[in-house]
């Protein structure tokens, strides 16, 4: 998988409520929960001005009350300067937050089922129990559960959702 790829399915798996396609970008938003969703996204491919992308997302995350969020990616991962991006945030009143690194896996080459069963117990649940087991890991506000599901429900596509357990206890969530 390329960068375009990964990005795009990431989208895919974690959406926004709301989202707002611009020159260049995609202001994504739902109701302050996660960066992936409430953040604005700058485009792989298409040329774009940081000035304005910066501009169009304090105005519209403003207006939704919250601060804004600019997702900026590894300049070796684009053809585009987010160097220039990352710099002119810097320049301003932004944190650099969450810095991530994507890894991958090959599912083809699948865990037998006592693999499986010495590392854990893996289980398979709705998205209510998901949404609760994803709080209970990562300690957040339970009163937030009603829209995690909405995201949850607004995933296109077939959907498996995990929960890691173990000695009963969940451990990780996917």
């Amino acid at each position: 998988m390329n960068i375009n790829e990964i990005e795009f399915a990431s989208q895919l798996a974690w959406p926004a409520l709301e989202e707002v396609k611009l020159d260049g970008g995609v202001l994504r938003y739902a109701e302050g929960l996660t960066r992936r969703s409430n953040s604005m996204i700058p485009s792989l491919t298409a040329k774009f001005c940081p000035k304005t992308l910066i501009s169009k997302a304090e105005k519209y995350y403003g207006g939704k009350g919250q601060a804004a969020v600019v997702k900026v990616l590894n300049e070796k991962a684009s053809q585009q300067n987010f160097a220039l991006l990352d710099a002119l945030l810097e320049g301003g009143c932004y944190e650099k937050e969450s810095p991530t690194s994507v890894m991958g896996l090959n599912l083809r080459q699948r865990l037998t089922t006592s693999e499986l069963s010495s590392l854990s117990q893996l289980v398979q649940c709705n998205n209510l129990e998901w949404a609760k087991a994803w709080h209970s890991v990562r300690q957040v506000n339970a009163g937030q559960l009603g829209t995690y599901c909405q995201l949850l429900e607004r995933i296109n596509g077939k959907v498996c959702r995990l929960l890691l357990k173990k000695q009963g206890q969940v451990v990780a969530t996917g």
